[in-house]
Order: C-alpha cells, then structure tokens, then sequence
C-alpha cells in the first residue's frame, strides 16, 4: 500500500470561518493557486487524506496571473520526480488556437524534479501556464502553482510538500499573493523539520487567533 498522508484541522475560534489551503510554491517565480476552500463551524473540522503524488499542470487563464485572477481548470499529469538513479518525467506541451496540452515525453528531469517543455508557438495573445498541482475534492488535479509558458520554455519543478490553511475566502484556483497570505496561515511541512518522518498533521486553530500544528507517525481519535 503507498504512503498516505493525513491533515486533521479543528476550528477552535467559536465563529464559523472559511479557511483558504494553499502549498508552497517551488520556486519564487511561481505564482500560488488556492488549493481547496473550507467553510468549518465553531469546534468543526476537516479532514484531508493525499499521497506522495504531484501532478504536472499545463492550462490558461483569462488573463495575465495577479492576485485575484482564476485560472482555469487545465490538464494534469501524475509526475514521476527525479532521483540519483533516474531522471525524472518531462512533458512536452503544445500551445494553440487558445489552449494547451501535455503529453508524455523523455524523461530528462534531475534529481527531486519534474520537467514541463513547450513548444515553439507563436503568442496569440492566450495567457497559456503551466506548473504544479494537487487533486482537489473531487479528485481532479487542480492548478497550485503556476509560471507562463512562453514558446520554448523549458521547466524544471521541483515540489515541496508544505500546506498553508488561512482563515481567507478565496475560490479554488484564484491566485493570492504567496508571502502575504503564508505568514498568518497554519502550517502543515512533511518535508523537513518535526514532519518530515511524520504521516498525520493536527492544524488547530486557536482561541487567540494563532495556529498550533501536532504531527504523529499514525492518527488518533
């Protein structure tokens, strides 16, 4: 059985909020999409269950990526990262006529990452992307992190596994502004520090207004 991981989150503000989830982004040239949006009660909670997996993402958005702007649904692809022993997936991403797509191509990516390489189109004016992403509610990849995809770009991603929960009203795929959001939110870090041996994060949301997060190996009820 793969490895799973669980985010546990408890509203303990005695209000019902929305709360706004997001991930780190791979790099500082990466625009952050919500994740997934959660309204919780006062003492509710939600509970989150992903793999490993990251997706490659290519797509499009009305136009040129700000805070506030949705991007669209796109294409996603389970990606294999990189390691010392083989490179990682790259896909290669064809921009026309108002859309883009991926498919597989040779691998080429190095150690920790994916690879995303488009092809040489001519710009028609499309706000074409693409980046990272992360299956939502409904199991669909949705878009977390997202650069344009100018003709002949190549990309190395190379995701980190860090969850952010904010009490924020954003939809799923809205951009927000990534060092303006993080540092009010709850933090969930499977990648190093005390989580990164750990499979279940506790996000609590306290009286104060503060986060407090607990990890363990396995949940407790």
């Amino acid at each position: 059985m793969s490895v799973q991981y669980t985010i546990n989150f408890l509203n303990q503000q005695k209000s019902t909020n929305d709360y706004t989830l997001f991930m780190q982004p791979p790099a500082s040239d990466f625009s952050t999409a919500v994740w997934r949006q959660e309204t919780v009660s006062d003492d509710g909670n939600f509970q989150i269950v992903l793999t490993p997996e990251i997706y490659a993402w290519v797509g499009t958005a009305p136009k040129q990526v700000a805070p506030g702007v949705v991007v669209g649904r796109g294409q996603g692809k389970i990606a294999i990262l990189g390691s010392d022993s083989a490179k990682g997936s790259t896909f290669d991403a064809l921009a026309r006529q108002g859309a883009i797509s991926m498919k597989e191509g040779t691998p080429s990516a190095s150690p920790g990452n994916f690879q995303i390489s488009v092809d040489p189109y001519q710009p028609d004016g499309t706000a074409y992307l693409m980046g990272m992403a992360q299956l939502d509610s409904h199991q669909i990849p949705s878009p977390v992190a997202v650069v344009p995809a100018t003709p002949n770009m190549t990309k190395n991603v190379l995701p980190i596994y860090k969850f952010f929960i904010a009490q924020e009203t954003h939809e799923p795929r809205e951009i927000v502004d990534f060092n303006g959001i993080s540092k009010k939110a709850g933090v969930v870090d499977f990648s190093q520090g005390p989580g990164l041996t750990q499979h279940v994060a506790t996000v609590y949301h306290k009286k104060d207004g503060s986060f407090e997060t607990k990890y363990s190996y396995t949940f407790n009820n």
